[in-house]
Order: structure tokens, then C-alpha cells, then sequence
């Protein structure tokens, strides 16, 4: 690993830690047995890269989130992820709206020649648009049939 440092999710958080606190495969690392209380000198081991020693305890690894060169950044990328991560919302009710969410059938496509014959018949069974009639003089209906002065074509 060329990095320094990783944001590594464990079973109970996200967190930064050297790349020397990795086991061999990568799928657990060492965790110093510091008290929760003195996070200073957690802080000063990891900036230090200090070896892990024979009494650190091994915790497996659910997911390393990224590796990076400066502490710094590591740990402005930790803040990131943990805003985005959803390590904390697992509750019940999150995991049942998961399940509830419908399954669509999922749409084929044939690429057969037999498509092409189909597509043919949908467009000539269209109908076609009716053509636009016209209002003509003899079209329309007058109020009085028997009006002399009615002229024909003038409009009232």
C-alpha cells in the first residue's frame, strides 16, 4: 500500500488508521487498547504510524472507504463519509421500506427480424386524419328562409 493512512469501516464505525495497522490480507487491522477517554493519544499514534504492538486487539474490517498521503485530508474525507455513509441508519424500519419496494418485471428486447414486420403492421393500421370541410354559403343554416334581402356568402 503506497498510502499512509485509510478510512476503514468497522463493525461499530468509521475511523483512520495507518496502513501499517492492516493485517496480511487486508480484512482485519490492530486497534490500540488506549482508553476511549484519551483520544489524544490515539490521534498522536496515528500521525506517528506507530508499529502496532503484541497487546493491540484485531478487529475485522467491513469496508475500507479510501486511502490517502496526508493525515489531513484523511481526516476531512472521514467527515465526508461519515455524513454520507449509512453505517448508522440500519434501523428496522429503513431495512422494511428496502424490502417493500416493488419489483418491476423487466422489459425485453428481441432483436429479430420479426420486430421489423411488427412495427410495419402498428403503422398501417393507423387511421387516417380527417380532412378539414370547409363552410360554404350553402352549408350553413339561416334563421329566415323566406328573407328577400338575404344575400348569400355575407355574414350577419
Amino acid at each position: 500500500m503506497g498510502e499512509k493512512y485509510a478510512i476503514v469501516e468497522f463493525e461499530d464505525g468509521l475511523q483512520v488508521i495507518p496502513s501499517k495497522w492492516f493485517n496480511a490480507d487486508l480484512s482485519g487491522a490492530y486497534w490500540p487498547t488506549f482508553t476511549t477517554l484519551n483520544n489524544k493519544r490515539y490521534d498522536k499514534a496515528v500521525k506517528l504510524m506507530e508499529d502496532p504492538k503484541c497487546t493491540w486487539v484485531q478487529h475485522p474490517i467491513v469496508k475500507i472507504y479510501g486511502t490517502y498521503n496526508n493525515y489531513e485530508l484523511a481526516r476531512r474525507k472521514l467527515k465526508d463519509a461519515e455524513l454520507l455513509s449509512d453505517i448508522n441508519s440500519g434501523s428496522e424500519v429503513q431495512e422494511n421500506l428496502k424490502k417493500s419496494r416493488k419489483i418491476r418485471a423487466a422489459k425485453t428486447f428481441n432483436d429479430s427480424s420479426n420486430d421489423e414486420l411488427s412495427d410495419d403492421l402498428v403503422l398501417t393500421d393507423i387511421p387516417q386524419f380527417p380532412t378539414k370541410r370547409f363552410k360554404t354559403a350553402e352549408n350553413r343554416l339561416t334563421p329566415f328562409k323566406n328573407n328577400k334581402n338575404l344575400q348569400i356568402g355575407k355574414k350577419y
